[in-house]
């Protein structure tokens, strides 16, 4: 079964990481957010200190990464 990861930080990677475990699952790309971002209740970005980048690893299973801008 194919599978596309939404998520940004610890908690996601470590859901990803299991999910990699698990026979027959394909998974086809990441999709996540930056470190920083607006959110309409505050005039200043916010920043996600749980934030992790997964460049690394969608480099490594040569999948694609799609980030989300505002």
């Amino acid at each position: 079964m194919n599978f596309i990861f939404i998520g940004s930080g610890k908690f996601g990677l470590k859901c990803l990481r299991t999910c990699l475990k698990i026979p027959n699952l394909s998974l086809k790309t990441i999709l996540t957010i930056p470190e920083s971002f607006n959110i309409s209740y505050n005039s200043k970005p916010i920043k996600n200190i749980l934030h992790v980048d997964f460049k690394k690893i969608a480099n490594d299973l040569s999948i694609p990464l799609k980030v989300l801008k505002n």
